[in-house]
């Protein structure tokens, strides 16, 4: 494809270097024409000065002058040879220069990462980064942020409304500082990342709120600063799509020894329904999510730098069990990884300080992104079974419990039971893992069959509820339904993406009338994330013509079948998704 420079103007092929369709063999030409057609002064427009100036001999950069002047003062020459070489290369298509790290260089500009009192920032303060705030706040001063003012004005005040930490755990951090200013952040050299990675209504990854933590740290991100990431994501994610905002916003260069293996030129294989072997048309950016248009509109890479003005990453995976008493963030193995093996053994000395139960090394960023996804999906499998079988015996007349409890007496058969599957991990991750998959050219059968299932629990309770209401001769439409608990699971006030909803929403399509208690949930929460009102109070005796024990909270367990049903009606059905009741107290149970 050749250009008349006579016929296009410059304007024209501005719009031509937008069309997404060029090759980059046209686009290259494109901007070499474009180049000739533009004077000095159209050149430098937009561009940093001080990305002119780092381009030149350290000489010119130490006589004192400003980038301005020092633009001024340069050989126009100078500055042409310099303008070719950067814009006849797209920015986008470039890659951040890795510089070769010299071992005494790189101990030398890490020694303050290894300071005991080197200034902390936990970005995130929920069921994962509180407690890490917390725990860390007792020996080094950390800063504490997170966006939200009214989350700010609680802790400050002593108080955790997830009950994941203590009052007197709180004031014991003597070094924590809790704010939701981002300037405070600027005096930390470590960051620690602990925010939500939730899948959007499409059951897509949604990076929104941890490129925007990205986006954060990098506005105030120094060189030979560290950034830990502890969100659960797919391998990759961290050096793929976190590191590059980090670099975007910061000007720096992400420093690391890359031990990936080199990846196919193409992912893509032929599909014999096209009768070729080219790739699909790609899609239009309006379809994919918000996260991922943000993404592609890059800004220009910086200019190579050295050691000294890179920065560090390092991914050490959350295992936050919110409402385990048992199980807490010292008492639970921490998996660690950093960019560089020396970066690494900083990010595992750095959590052996507060954690008790030891840490397992991983060899690089992706293997424990990998360790992290695939330890949930596992248990999302295993529950699957277990709903499957429920589903079987379901329809065989048996009690799943039951048979569970007398295949449970060989020592190597696992206790999983049958339930519904939420909350920010175990009903999220597995998507994380396939998307990664099916971008990666492979498409998962097992993973995505274990969701289907789980996900079709809710809609089988409700059902079978509405059954068991026919059998026994009540009225179904307009009936009236107390459904007991709304968070994810027992004991905790987590609503993050609780499965209740789909037997609450399944219950309306029959055109009853679906009342919600919970006495450990936020009401105000359930209102804006599902537009419930839920009961202030437990509800008044003979109401119900069936209610759902849906979350074991030890206050419905204490309360007992007796208790419940008198919230009922005398003719009225108890279901039991948790098996917690006995078997002969209850009309039926999962």
């Amino acid at each position: 494809m050749s250009f008349n420079q006579n016929d296009i103007n410059r304007d024209a092929m501005r719009v031509m270097l937008d069309d997404p369709w060029q090759t980059p063999e046209d686009q290259a030409t494109l901007r070499a024409d474009l180049l000739e057609k533009s004077s000095l002064e159209e050149r430098l427009q937009g561009l940093d000065p001080s990305e002119v100036l780092t381009c030149y001999a350290p000489e010119e950069r130490l006589r004192g002058l400003s980038p301005d002047d020092i633009l001024r003062a340069m050989n126009p020459e100078q500055i042409k040879t310099w303008l070719k070489q950067t814009v006849t290369t797209h920015p986008t298509d470039r890659q951040p220069h890795t510089p070769d790290l010299d071992q005494t260089t790189v101990t030398a500009s890490l020694a303050h990462l290894r300071a005991p009192d080197c200034p902390l920032a936990i970005i995130g303060l929920g069921y994962v980064g509180l407690p890490l705030a917390v725990e860390f706040g007792k020996h080094r001063p950390v800063v504490g942020f997170d966006i939200h003012p009214a989350r700010i004005a609680e802790l400050q005040a002593g108080h955790d409304r997830t009950r994941e930490v203590a009052a007197d755990d709180l004031a014991a951090a003597r070094h924590l500082q809790i704010t939701n200013d981002p300037e405070a952040l600027r005096a930390c050299r470590i960051f620690i990342v602990t925010v939500p990675t939730p899948v959007d209504n499409y059951k897509r990854p949604d990076l929104t709120p941890l490129l925007k933590a990205s986006a954060t740290v990098g506005q105030v991100l120094k060189p030979g600063d560290l950034v830990i990431y502890e969100s659960t994501v797919y391998p990759g994610c961290t050096e793929d799509d976190c590191v590059p905002v980090l670099a975007r916003y910061s000007g720096l260069t992400y420093l690391h020894a890359d031990r990936r293996q080199a990846a196919p030129e193409s992912s893509h294989h032929p599909d014999p329904r096209h009768g070729d072997a080219q790739p699909p048309a790609p899609p239009s950016r309006s379809h994919a999510p918000a996260w991922e248009q943000e993404r592609t509109l890059q800004r220009p890479v910086p200019p190579p730098s050295t050691p000294t003005q890179g920065f560090y990453c390092g991914y050490s995976p959350e295992r936050i069990n919110p409402g385990d008493h048992d199980h807490r963030l010292t008492t639970i193995k921490k998996v660690t990884s950093g960019s560089t093996p020396e970066v690494a053994a900083i990010v595992d000395a750095l959590y052996r300080q507060i954690i008790t139960a030891g840490t397992h090394p991983a060899s690089s960023i992706r293997v424990a992104e990998a360790a992290k996804v695939i330890e949930n999906t596992q248990r999302d499998l295993n529950i699957a079974l277990m709903n499957e079988l429920a589903l079987l015996f379901d329809k065989l007349g048996i009690d799943t419990l039951e048979v569970l409890e007398a295949a449970g007496s060989k020592w190597n058969f696992l206790p999983f039971r049958p339930g519904l599957v939420g909350g920010h991990c175990i009903g999220v991750d597995p998507y994380y893992l396939t998307h990664k998959a099916v971008a990666s050219g492979y498409h998962p059968e097992v993973i995505l069959a274990g969701r289907r299932i789980n996900d079709r629990m809710g809609a089988h309770v409700a059902e079978t509820v509405v059954k068991l209401m026919l059998k026994r001769g009540i009225g179904v439409c307009h009936s009236r339904i107390l459904v007991l608990g709304l968070a994810f699971k027992e004991n905790c006030p987590d609503l993050r993406n609780t499965r209740v909803i789909d037997i609450i929403q399944a219950l309306r399509d029959y055109n009853l009338t679906v009342d919600c208690y919970d006495p450990w949930i936020d009401r105000d929460e359930a209102h804006h994330e599902y537009g419930l009102d839920c009961l202030p109070a437990p509800p008044a005796p003979g109401t119900y013509d069936a209610i759902i024990l849906a979350v074991a909270h030890r206050e419905f367990i204490e309360t007992g079948a007796t208790g419940i049903r008198r919230w009922a009606k005398p003719k009225s059905i108890l279901y039991d998704v948790k098996s917690v009741l006995q078997f002969d107290a209850v009309d039926g149970r999962l």
